[in-house]
């Protein structure tokens, strides 16, 4: 999956910083940052619960693999969540269908042996059949993309409470 993974980002900081003329010193970035960071936290948990549901996935690499890395600046606030370096070598074929394709039978031994299923069974099946994802990021990313807007509207919110005080 090299460099397909999602993040969550709240964008604009720069420009409200110049509108505010540098009233806000930092401050807008953690309270974006305090209100993204659960929402990372519990899109990284969702991509874990549907792996550990997805039947014949290699469910500890996957799983242990999973990373949510906080790539915030002094004008964004971003977390992005992403398969780490074990788990992107084979991420994005658990996460997308393929179609019907030899697959290299070294990158299928270990797989088969762990499952008990013969090599030539699993390769055959794929050259025949092709492979049915698990969707788990897209899926996860459906469930999430809905919530930007009432994080966009609490971070601004706290944004309008903390101005108006002076």
């Amino acid at each position: 999956m090299a460099g397909q993974a999602f993040s969550i980002t709240v964008i604009g900081g720069k420009e409200l910083h110049r509108r505010l003329d540098r009233a806000a010193d930092g401050r807008i970035v953690k309270w974006a940052k305090k209100e993204i960071e659960p929402v990372a936290d519990a899109t990284k948990k969702g991509i874990q619960e549907r792996i550990e549901k997805a039947p014949r996935v290699d469910r500890g690499t996957l799983l242990k693999g999973m990373r949510s890395k906080d790539r915030s600046s002094h004008v964004r606030a971003e977390f992005v969540i992403h398969p780490g370096k074990t788990a992107d070598r084979y991420a994005i074929f658990v996460e997308k269908d393929t179609r019907p394709h030899w697959a290299p039978r070294a990158a299928l031994q270990g797989w088969a042996d762990r499952h008990n299923i013969p090599v030539y069974a699993v390769l055959w099946k794929i050259a025949r059949e092709g492979t049915t994802g698990i969707h788990m990021f897209e899926e996860e990313w459906k469930e999430v993309k809905g919530q930007g807007k009432r994080l966009a509207t609490k971070i601004g919110q706290r944004i309008l409470i903390e101005f108006s005080r002076g």
